[in-house]
């Protein structure tokens, strides 16, 4: 929470946008985890109900669907084959992996990001966002100890109570 406070007062900005996203992937890995459906199943589903909305805004909103040169058209259909792999792989682990342990998974990914952005394309990188940064991974870090502490050491903090 640090971490975020610090970065909204560094931009002077709420994260609106941040917030949002992570809401929806929190959202997303819940229906996936509750659903009691196979992983192969609930992406088919997804699928069955985006396909009419993805078909009315190609057609209805973009002019130029599918106006590319064939190259760039087998792309870009290759990539959303591609897409359904990774989909496939976490509606899996939903199931199979404690909520916890898929949260704690969830920062990785925008940490690899970070130290792509900033070690190998050279993005600029100050202190605060350093300190933010740094913040928001003591929090996981004191989360996740949290949660695999040895069972002794929560029945003796519940013998004191």
């Amino acid at each position: 929470m640090t971490g975020v406070v610090l970065l909204t007062v560094q931009t002077g900005v709420f994260p609106l946008n941040s917030l949002l996203l992570a809401l929806s992937f929190c959202l997303y890995g819940l229906m996936k985890k509750s659903l009691p459906i196979s992983a192969v199943s609930s992406i088919t589903l997804e699928t069955l109900i985006m396909t009419p909305l993805a078909l009315i805004y190609f057609f209805a909103v973009t002019q130029d669907f599918m106006g590319y040169d064939l190259k760039t058209n087998l792309l870009l259909m290759g990539a959303g084959a591609i897409t359904a792999v990774p989909l496939l792989l976490f509606a899996n682990a939903v199931k199979r992996l404690s909520y916890i342990t898929l949260g704690f998974i969830q920062y990785i990914n925008p940490t690899i990001m970070l130290l792509l952005a900033v070690f190998l394309f050279h993005e600029p990188y100050a202190l605060p966002q350093l300190l933010a940064f740094s913040f928001i991974w003591l929090g996981i870090i004191v989360f996740v100890l949290g949660n695999f502490l040895p069972p002794q050491l929560t029945k003796r903090k519940k013998a004191d109570q």
